[in-house]
């Protein structure tokens, strides 16, 4: 393994960003929280990638600095991030309890917390190694974005419309503020612009399942190898509190499936 000598100057948002120590996150933040070894190595790994900075913050008097992540081992349960270059910290992190560390990347905010790290040299670059954290928060800040369902075994969506009769339609896309369904053989006139569609079933395989209701705001017919489908984009009516990490959970499974070609 090579590793890159660059090193990131300690940018002002870097260093404004949002203290991440786990013990003063709000009850709520649990269902934000990962806590299986894979997700956890996945989001360090698209940190590096975006070689994203990320802040760091330890001891009594709030001490920080700024790092990235260079490598993530999953077999050997660890990660490894660049050493501050700043006088004292690095010999100040070896001996802090335990190192709060927070950044984003790419519209997700990551906060989580290591115990202290251990020094090491790779190929003569000089790095940081410590455990991989036990839990990690990621918050999805980008409200737009789209994941795109996965085409085999489809997620469900199921509702009873105005004619009193149940209809079953496929998940195309979701996001933070709704979902973009699709039906062969539901015509677009059936649901027009407007239309809402209350406790409208979704269903996230072994994920779970979603009751809320769905406004259609907007439609369009699309060709497909299987012939013509109708597309309803939907938005969330009035989403629970509980309704929003369920959503992100869904989203960062599809993106992790996207990413291995699932």
């Amino acid at each position: 393994m090579s590793l890159s000598t660059d090193t990131h100057p300690m940018s002002s948002e870097a260093l404004n960003a949002p203290p991440s120590d786990d013990a003063k996150d709000e009850p709520s933040m649990d269902s934000y929280r990962l806590v299986h070894p894979l997700d956890i190595c996945s989001v360090l790994a698209d940190l590096r990638r975006g070689r994203n900075p990320l802040t760091m913050r330890w001891g009594v008097g709030a001490q920080q600095g700024v790092t990235s992540v260079v490598h993530v081992d999953n077999a050997k349960q660890e990660w490894m991030f660049e050493p501050d270059m700043a006088p004292g910290v690095t010999d100040s992190l070896l001996a802090a309890k335990a190192i709060a560390f927070s950044g984003s990347a790419s519209g997700i905010r990551v906060r989580f917390v290591t115990p202290p790290p251990v020094e090491r040299k790779i190929d003569g670059v000089r790095v940081l190694v410590s455990p991989l954290p036990q839990s990690l928060i990621r918050l999805q800040m980008r409200r737009h974005f789209r994941a795109v369902a996965k085409k085999s075994n489809p997620y469900g969506c199921v509702s009873v419309l105005a004619d009193g009769k149940e209809r079953s339609l496929y998940l195309h896309d979701i996001s933070l503020g709704g979902v973009g369904l699709r039906a062969r053989d539901l015509p677009l006139d059936d649901l027009p612009i407007g239309t809402v569609l209350s406790d409208a079933l979704l269903s996230f395989g072994e994920l779970g399942s979603l009751q809320i209701g769905l406004r259609v705001m907007s439609q369009r017919a699309v060709d497909m190898a299987v012939g013509q489908v109708s597309h309803f984009g939907c938005q969330f009516i009035d989403p629970g509190r509980s309704d929003e990490p369920f959503v992100q959970r869904v989203i960062y499974h599809l993106e992790l499936l996207r990413r291995n070609g699932a």
